[in-house]
């Protein structure tokens, strides 16, 4: 598992990733509050389904730690709503706006 090739970034969608460096060239200092992660992994390799799952990640020392759960969040539709579900925090988005990864809180 360890060292497997992404089919996704730069060099897999040239073209997306010049749209995105446009995006941030228009909204200056913006980009060091983002990244853009390849969820293949995820998906592919633990056979995570975003529609149904969402990571819930915490920190363990100098570790961050993912679990996935079933999806606790409104319908596909609905925007993240702050403060729900209780305990979590919003920290990875669908390009929609749903929140597909979460912080645990102490």
């Amino acid at each position: 598992m360890a060292g497997e090739e992404h089919a996704c970034g730069p060099e897999a969608d040239p073209e997306l990733f010049a749209e995105l460096e446009a995006v941030f060239d228009r909204f200056p200092g913006q980009s060091e509050k983002y990244i853009i992660t390849c969820v293949d992994h995820e998906t592919e390799i633990m056979g995570i389904d975003f529609a149904t799952q969402e990571g819930h990640k915490r920190i363990e020392g100098d570790t961050i730690v993912t679990t996935f759960h079933p999806r606790s969040t409104p319908g596909p539709s609905d925007k993240v709503i702050i403060g729900w579900p209780p305990g979590l925090v919003c920290c990875g988005w669908t390009a929609e706006g749903r929140c597909w990864y979460w912080w645990v809180r102490r």
